[in-house]
């Protein structure tokens, strides 16, 4: 994710190793997704998960989680006004996941989909490059 948001969505970061004090909504997931990188040799053991849905007040919101397999990581939560602005912060945060084979040397694999809405599309093979994402 390049940091860009529209004025419409705002972001909540925490680290994950602190104690969870962040507020909680509970979000009826309609997307949710999670990656996994791995290379031992190159030393990358990151996990990825996506989840997407609106709060209990009819506010979108996209949760991200990453960081290296095995530690709690980091979370960050984007909000949006409606699903086609939680589709487009997940195509773009997808986007960056595609080009990480260049970036750290090793590509992300789907490990699990929960996809009723149908988000993102999965060709032949798990790896990431191999998604194509709906266009809105």
């Amino acid at each position: 994710m390049t940091g860009k948001l529209d004025k419409n969505q705002s972001i909540l970061m925490k680290s994950s190793l602190e104690n969870d004090t962040r507020e909680s909504f509970p979000m009826h997931n309609a997307f949710s997704m999670s990656l996994e990188a791995i290379n031992p040799a190159l030393g990358r053991f990151r996990a990825y998960r996506l989840e997407a849905g609106p709060d209990l007040f009819g506010v979108w919101l996209v949760d991200v989680t990453y960081g290296r397999i095995g530690t709690r990581g980091l979370s960050r939560r984007y909000t949006a006004d409606d699903e086609a602005g939680a589709r487009k912060i997940v195509r773009q945060t997808l986007r960056r996941r595609a080009t990480a084979k260049r970036r750290i040397g090793v590509s992300y694999r789907v490990c699990e989909v929960s996809d009723p809405g149908q988000w993102v599309r999965l060709q032949e093979g798990t790896e990431l490059m191999s998604a194509t994402l709906n266009s809105e």
